[in-house]
């Protein structure tokens, strides 16, 4: 289809247009913030990856969004038929949601989604999401996009790579076992035409035990002109059970982290049973939450929360006020499913809503205007939900969803992406 016959196509969807994406960008100019994603998060969550040119702008597409005409000149991620493709794009810059405006004859790193934002997704339009980038110069320098970058070394956009962890074949992080190695491995890059020294440390300590610290400083290595990954690892082999943080730094100040939990419990072919709010918040109905031997299962007074707790001392705890053990009672609220993946949801000031999105996925909520609309963490009456939300104050928000695959936890882990969800929300 041509520029000018899906131009025409589009004038006759222009009140939902107004209505959804003018909306968006009307949140995104004056509350919207940007959750902290990093590489491989944006790279899933893109349908198509491209490097381009913008042949034309048409400003007129709406009053929020520049409709873009890229001509690609490398798919990075699922090549189309077309090497032509056509894209919205926020129309103004904002610092918080740190979008790039393009221009003709702009070259650019493009990650597009189908996030049509109410537009029918089969018309042909993506939607430049806010991490897509000029092309900087010293990429052209090195001819850094000819290089096979792997997902999993995927380092442009966002909050840079996260370091990834894994003892032997278990990438389970919170069923680590002791007296096991455990490997921490984190990609640097040099996109430059010069060559560089860089230097790295780790620091792993264990939460509790602030003396008990395994450290490896001043590691220097030198990254040769054009390099598009290098990755690095240490070991370390937890001696006692607990919680541990890894955090890698470098002399300038930059740091990144990651954290694990080994028990002396675990070995090859059982799991340590999980905390009752861990295994709430993993999906399991609340009344089927397990307990260890010679515990029962309460429920906490002040927020109904689950807890473990011996016989003897639930006893004492009812009598005091402090848990119950009554069932806890139904409440109908708005039910935000994956259905309402772009939608607009209208609520008055107090009501709550719930979101209950794909179950197969490891979902990380974030609301980018919490004085409208906040997690309600007193209340947990939704099994498998990604918890409830109350609107606190009139005004705008936008809740955004990203969905890591549970099948990347098997053995061996799958390679499906993670998925984006966002919800528009107006608070009367």
């Amino acid at each position: 289809m041509t520029y000018e016959s899906q131009k025409t196509s589009y004038s006759m969807r222009y009140i939902v247009f107004l209505v959804l994406i003018g909306f968006a960008g009307i949140l995104s100019t004056n509350v919207y913030a940007m959750p902290p994603f990093h590489s491989q998060e944006i790279y899933d969550f893109s349908n198509v990856i491209a490097v381009g040119k913008v042949i034309s702008v048409d400003s007129t597409f709406s009053p929020t969004h520049n409709l873009y005409e890229i001509k690609v000149e490398k798919f990075l991620k699922n090549p189309q038929d077309s090497d032509v493709l056509f894209a919205s794009g926020q129309k103004t810059a904002n610092i918080r949601l740190g979008n790039q405006v393009f221009d003709v004859n702009d070259r650019g790193l493009f990650y597009l989604t189908n996030n049509t934002m109410g537009y029918d997704p089969y018309s042909g339009i993506f939607l430049v999401h806010p991490t897509s980038q000029l092309i900087e110069p010293e990429w052209d320098k090195c001819d850094i996009f000819d290089k096979e970058i792997p997902r999993e070394h995927w380092v442009f956009g966002g909050t840079g790579q996260m370091p990834s962890i894994r003892q032997g074949n278990n990438t389970d992080i919170e069923n680590f076992a002791i007296g096991k190695e455990v490997l921490v491995s984190y990609d640097i890059f040099n996109h430059s035409s010069d060559a560089k020294n860089v230097t790295y440390g780790i620091m792993i300590k264990k939460i509790d035990e602030p003396d008990y610290l395994y450290t490896e400083t001043n590691n220097s290595y030198l990254l040769e002109p054009c390099v598009p990954y290098k990755t690095l690892t240490w070991t370390f082999t937890p001696t006692k059970s607990g919680q541990y943080a890894a955090e890698i730094y470098d002399l300038v100040g930059s740091q990144t982290g990651v954290g694990f939990t080994a028990s002396s419990d675990l070995d090859s072919n059982s799991k340590v049973l999980q905390s009752p709010l861990k295994q709430f918040k993993a999906g399991i109905p609340i009344y089927e939450i397990q307990c260890k031997e010679e515990f029962e299962l309460a429920f906490k007074a002040s927020d109904d929360s689950p807890a473990c707790v011996k016989p003897e001392t639930k006893i004492k705890l009812i009598e005091r006020g402090w848990i119950r053990n009554e069932k806890i009672p139904e409440q109908e609220d708005k039910i935000i499913t994956p259905k309402d993946n772009d939608k607009l949801i209208d609520i008055k000031k107090g009501e709550s809503f719930v979101v209950k999105l794909d179950s197969s996925y490891d979902w990380r909520i974030d609301i980018d205007n919490k004085t409208v609309v906040d997690s309600d963490y007193s209340d947990i009456r939704y099994s498998g939900s990604q918890g409830v939300y109350r609107a606190h104050n009139s005004g705008q928000a936008i809740l955004t969803g990203i969905g890591d695959p549970l099948c990347r936890l098997s053995e061996p882990p799958c390679a499906s992406p993670s998925i984006l969800f966002q919800l528009n929300i107006n608070v009367r």
